[in-house]
Formats: C-alpha cells, structure tokens, sequence
C-alpha cells in the first residue's frame, strides 16, 4: 500500500502490469495494530492469567496450532515477559507506518486507468480488527472495485486453520477478477432468469450434486477448448510456468465445487430437503447442516444451476455457482436474489 498510495506503482515503467491485489490481514496503521493487540492480550491475561496470556492469544488470535506457538511472534512485534505481564517489544519493522482513508480515496478516485480491484481479508478473531482495516474502506469511497471478506472462527494464519475455505474465499475473488462481474459458470446467452420467473428448486445431496458438477466442467472444459478464439498453448497450468486461461474460469469453479461437494449430506435429514419448491419457500425449508446444494430448475432442466451455500457460525454465505452448460439461461439474477436473501438472514 506505500508503493501504490504514495510511489504510484500503478503505472510504474518496467513492471508488470497489476491486475489485483489482496490484502490479507493487513493493518492501515502499525500503531493500530498495536493498539488492538495490546488490548487483546489485556483481556486474554484478565481470562486465564497472565502465565497463560501470550498462549491463549495464540491459539484464539494468530492460529490454533500447537506446533506454531512462540510469544516470539504474536501481534506484528512478538511479545516480551516483563514485570510479571506480557508486553509487545519496543522495536518494529514498521514503527509509525499508517496510510490513513483520505489517501486511499485520492488514490483510487479518478484514476485514469480504473484502479484494479481490490480485497481485504482477515480472520474473525484477528488481532487485526475491523478498526485496523477501515482505512481500505476508501477504495469503495472512491468508487473502486473493493471486496471484503471476514473468515469466520480464524485468527491471523486463516490459512492454517481453514485452508479450504481460504482457497474458495480467493478463487471466487480472483475468478470475478479474471471474468468481470460474474462468477458464475455459464454460457453465453440471450435470455435470464429472474426471481419473477418462476424458477424453483430443490436441495441436492452429495453424491447427485458431486455428478452434475463433475460432468459440467468436463463439458465446459471442452466447449471452451474447442473455441475458435482459444490461445494455443493457453491451457497449461500455473505449475508448468503459464498463466492460466481466462475462459477457463468456468470450468475450473464448476470442477472446484464438485470437490467442495464432497462434505454435502450423504442422506436426507427430513423429507422436505429433497422437494421442489420455490426459492423463498427453499429458503424456509433449508437444511441444518454445514453446507448445502441448491439445484435451480425450470420446464426443461432438473438441475440447470447449481448454488453452493456454506455455514459458519451461523451465517450462511454463497461458496459459488455453477450452470449446466446445456442450459440457455444466464442465473446472474436469481444468484442477486439469493444473495440477498442470504444478506438478509444474518
């Protein structure tokens, strides 16, 4: 954030081009940071005592690994025993570094071209707290493309404690990055389904969703190699040295779902979750479980769609979508109202 703030590495000659950028746990102020850690480790010492502090900070606000403890590294500076108490070390990296909401906003306003998108990411219990982020709220006050996400149960290393959550979180970002402002799989087409249209569904379980997607990505897969505008060579993975394909990003979110799919219910746990309704009586009817498939149908199609739903804590969030490629519908609107039917619940 220094280097595109205040060097304009944006536009910086002799660099490769930025397409994006994630900000996973980063504070816009290291006096911030300290502060929230600070405050943290107070309430973890008035919990379980001040011997068992730095330890309970670990485990609830860095990562709940017991092989990675060290008070060597919690909060940015590490922690020093001293006088009976916890404290962060005098000495910093980053001593007084702050980027403050009006810069980001002078940044990111009237770019010429459109700054590139971006994400901010932090576990739940980070000593990274919302205070710390609110800064690279100013991407959105300039009109920027800005995304924030919350991982539910984490602390600082997400990574460490929800690995598959963490990959879906980036993939469905990086993915709207790569295709514009849909994520979903799909075909192009004329015509869209809308929540007035009728549509319905029904919850899937594992094994039936697990095939429909498995089968649609094989068949995007395909339809998009055998594109006349495909690049050749384009195809190779990120480990053999290239990019990856752009019109691969449908495929890829289908085939990561069938794997997501995976810890969907194996049987039904009562005799509506396998009914067609509508969406709003879906909703009503929805599974007590962790995660769940919800398969959109109309005239022609059992399945023409299929929503991905996950739950942690309580909250439900959209994982992602994948659409039959067979299907002449494009789901972005039944997807906005699902979504906001979500956003509404929590």
């Amino acid at each position: 954030m220094e280097a595109l703030a205040r060097h304009d590495l944006f536009s910086s000659p002799g660099l490769p081009k930025l397409r994006s950028f994630c900000l996973w746990s980063v504070a816009s102020s290291t006096q911030l940071a300290d502060q929230a850690a600070e405050e943290l480790m107070a309430a973890s010492a008035q919990s379980v005592g001040q011997a068992d502090a730095a330890r309970a900070f670990w485990f609830r606000l860095m990562a709940y690994q017991q092989s990675g403890f060290s008070p060597r590294w919690g909060a940015l500076r590490g922690w020093d025993w001293k006088s009976q108490r916890w404290e962060l070390r005098p000495e910093g990296a980053l001593d007084g570094w702050s980027v403050c909401r009006q810069e980001v906003v002078a940044c990111f306003r009237g770019a010429k071209p459109p700054r590139v998108p971006v994400l901010s990411l932090r576990g739940q219990h980070d000593f990274v707290t919302e205070a710390c982020v609110a800064a690279w709220r100013g991407v959105e006050d300039a009109g920027g493309d800005f995304s924030e996400s919350v991982l539910g149960g984490c602390g600082h290393h997400a990574h460490l404690e929800a690995p598959d959550t963490v990959a879906a979180t980036l993939r469905l970002w990086l993915l709207k990055v790569e295709d514009g402002p849909a994520t979903s799989s799909r075909t192009p087409s004329s015509t869209s389904w809308t929540p007035s249209s009728g549509v319905k569904g029904r919850w899937l379980l594992r094994e039936e969703a697990r095939q429909h997607l498995t089968s649609w990505a094989s068949k995007l897969c395909w339809a998009n190699a055998l594109a006349s505008n495909a690049t050749p060579g384009a195809w190779r993975s990120v480990g053999q040295g290239l990019p990856q394909r752009d019109i691969f990003a449908p495929s890829r979110t289908a085939r990561r779902l069938a794997v997501w799919a995976a810890d969907l219910p194996e049987r039904p746990k009562s005799s509506a979750d396998a009914e067609v309704m509508s969406l709003s009586e879906l909703w009503k009817n929805r599974p007590r479980c962790s995660r769940m498939a919800l398969a959109l149908q109309d005239d022609s199609f059992d399945a023409a769609a299929i929503v991905c739903l996950e739950r942690t804590n309580g909250d439900v969030t959209i994982v992602g979508m994948a659409q039959n490629p067979s299907a002449p519908h494009r789901c972005e609107g039944v997807l906005e109202h699902i979504e906001e039917t979500v956003q509404s619940s929590k």
